[in-house]
């Protein structure tokens, strides 16, 4: 596995905003991997939601797809630390940076020293309104509700100003109430903030495609009315099939959304 300079000293490749933001596709070059020739691929979520390396893609040319396991007889050179890395890669049900991040921690890999792991500015932006609803607890439970403190960056910050007596009371009763040790409280605060900006990433995600689902509702209802479709029994009944299936998941996304909306320790 790279180590930390190692990282640190290797050349940063430009990725675009879309990829950076992207739930779906995901710039290896973003990915502390040994393999030069992986630097330049994309592991992607395809029309059947595998998760591929995408070797190249091009207009004419169609898209050049490889899964992890077939890696080897590409990429002779790539060694077992980056086929562990792409096979956790792979496992993940989304590619935003804050899903990435976690699982790189958890492999210890310096994700905080990877300048690419981020969001672009204008969707971090975007996310502002939605973390405030998750973190806003969080930070009155530290910092009390005085309004001084607004960002979930300043609980971080705490850590670096050890002088706030009473925060620094209020993170041994916050350590006390999840198990924790004090020194365990960084790490902790860091994985809560990557899970919860992943869950404003997926919140936005279905604020957007709202109108498109009620279009797409609103035409099957066109469908299932028209004077010659409203005839073919087998039709109608699967459109409503198809109905009754975006309803049910729509209602169960919306109630794991309105779960995590209060953090409980």
């Amino acid at each position: 596995m790279s180590s930390q300079a190692e990282v640190q000293e290797r050349e940063p490749e430009s990725v675009a905003d879309f990829d950076r933001d992207s739930l779906h596709t995901l710039p290896l070059s973003m990915i502390p991997l040994e393999t030069p020739g992986l630097r330049r691929a994309r592991m992607i979520k395809n029309t059947r939601f595998e998760s591929v390396v995408e070797l190249f893609k091009g207009e004419g040319t169609g898209s050049g797809q490889v899964s992890v396991q077939q890696l080897p007889n590409v990429f002779s050179e790539i060694g077992e630390d980056d086929t562990q890395v792409l096979g956790k890669l792979a496992e993940l049900p989304s590619y935003d940076v804050y899903s990435l991040r976690i699982m790189l921690r958890e492999q210890e890999i310096p994700v905080n020293d990877y300048d690419e792991l981020r969001l672009s500015g204008g969707k971090q932006r975007e996310l502002d309104q939605y973390m405030g609803a998750v973190t806003r607890p969080l930070i009155v439970q530290v910092y009390g509700n005085d309004g001084t403190v607004t960002e979930f960056s300043d609980i971080i910050q705490l850590f670096r100003q050890p002088d706030v007596a009473q925060a620094r009371a209020q993170i041994n009763l916050l350590a006390e109430k999840l198990d924790l040790k004090i020194w365990d409280i960084p790490q902790f605060l860091q994985g809560y903030g990557d899970t919860y900006l992943s869950v404003s990433c997926f919140r936005q995600c279905l604020d957007q495609i709202a109108p498109l689902v009620e279009d797409f509702r609103g035409a099957i209802q066109e469908l299932v009315q028209h004077p010659q479709m409203r005839q073919d029994r087998d039709l109608v009944q699967t459109c409503g099939r198809i109905a009754q299936t975006v309803d049910r998941v729509l209602h169960v996304i919306n109630n794991r959304f309105r779960g995590v909306r209060c953090w409980r320790p």
